[in-house]
């Protein structure tokens, strides 16, 4: 288990949009050319976790722009899932990266990039990559100042660091923009909790973090939001990586 709330998965919505099947599918037999229809499509089917429908849609656009920077990046988005037959890890940091070439100033793939290279760092104590990740959430939040989990989880990695008094910095600015920030509640709940490990934070064992602290906060987001799929795949994580009684 991932030390508390790393987002866990990709931003790959780029608007609001219908969640009907039927309708998308409609318009593509009146517009088969249609990209926003073979967009929300595609995220149809990603919501439903039909990745290769989901695959197919993205893939169709970016095989008739490769510029096309949301389809890259959803297309990273497949291959990074871990519940994705397509999973692969490689492929999905190139798609990222593709789509930050088609648009520099495209804030979610800069975090979406930066989110991935720090769950990688996590699971191979990488400095390197960390550092990378540091960079990625730095442009994210230059692009994009309000961005809620980019400061959560840049407060994660100066957690990591034995920086706490930036790691809560982070964590509160998250929680000034958005009070409902069940992440950003949670990491900083641990950071007020007694050290439950070493004093250097970097040395906490990923599978030592306390879930008791965790489990209610996750019990009470999904009280009040029981349909966000985000809330409900870290609860479930909790949930499953939880000791047998």
């Amino acid at each position: 288990m991932h030390l508390l709330a790393l987002a866990g998965v990709s931003v790959y919505r780029n608007h609001v949009y219908a969640t009907n099947e039927g309708v998308w599918l409609d318009v593509l037999k009146i517009y088969p050319a249609s990209e926003r229809a073979t967009n929300n499509l595609g995220n149809v089917y990603m919501d439903r976790k039909q990745y290769d429908k989901a695959k197919a849609c993205f893939e169709q656009l970016v095989a008739r722009n490769p510029a096309d920077y949301t389809a890259q990046q959803n297309l990273g988005s497949i291959h990074e899932r871990e519940d994705s037959p397509y999973h692969d890890v490689e492929k999905a940091i190139g798609y990222f990266k593709a789509a930050i070439t088609a648009n520099p100033d495209f804030a979610e793939a800069h975090y979406n990039l930066g989110r991935l290279y720090q769950k990688i760092a996590q699971s191979r104590r990488d400095d390197a990559l960390e550092a990378e990740a540091v960079a990625c959430y730095r442009r994210t939040l230059q692009l994009h100042p309000s961005h809620v989990l980019a400061h959560n989880n840049l407060g994660l990695i100066y957690f990591h660091q034995g920086r706490r008094d930036e790691a809560r910095r982070e964590y509160e600015t998250a929680l000034r923009l958005d009070p409902n920030c069940e992440p950003a509640k949670a990491n900083l709940k641990l950071l007020d909790s007694p050290p439950s490990g070493p004093a250097d934070a970097r040395s906490v064992p990923l599978d030592q973090v306390p879930r008791e602290t965790l489990i209610p906060l996750y019990e009470e987001a999904l009280k009040r939001d029981p349909n966000n799929a985000q809330i409900r795949q870290k609860y479930d994580e909790l949930m499953r990586t939880a000791p047998r009684k």
